[in-house]
């Protein structure tokens, strides 16, 4: 019996590192007077893709300081439709670069308001996420909020 519960807390465990790898879309409310930071990645004209990562004020704080959701956001605008998913990556008191490395992967560097002052770099890969917008059909003069994924390498 010892070993059974061993063996699925063990197996628990496991599963929720795995899960940790990957981030799933939220749906944002987002005021414009709160984005303190935007890099925009991509601003592809020929496609209508964008992407864009936000560093989105959340509130201040009187032992360290302002705290912000960074939010890394893809959409495909087009004139009939618009099609987005974001995703938040973390909650930061500094954003510190955000860069495309290659078609589909981005690299955001941030200090992380939950792990102390080193800064954190994550390397995404939303190749999935900008594939489920391409193939997303919206209704016409709509806007679509998808629910996809992203994956933290």
């Amino acid at each position: 019996m010892k070993k059974v519960i061993t063996a699925l807390s063990s197996m628990s465990l496991i599963s929720t590192v795995a899960m940790a790898d990957v981030i799933t879309s939220s749906r944002l409310s987002i005021k414009p007077t709160r984005i303190t930071t935007r890099v925009v990645l991509v601003d592809n004209k020929e496609n209508s893709m964008r992407v864009q990562v936000l560093s989105v004020f959340e509130k201040g704080a009187t032992d360290f300081s302002n705290t912000s959701k960074i939010v890394l956001a893809i959409s495909q605008l087009s004139e009939w439709s618009t099609v987005e998913a974001s995703f938040v990556l973390g909650r930061s008191i500094g954003l510190n670069s955000a860069k495309r490395v290659g078609p589909g992967l981005y690299q955001v560097t941030f200090i992380d308001a939950d792990k102390g002052t080193e800064p954190q770099i994550l390397n995404i890969d939303a190749t999935k996420a900008v594939s489920d917008i391409k193939n997303t059909q919206c209704e016409e003069f709509g806007t679509c909020e998808i629910t996809t994924t992203v994956n933290l390498k």
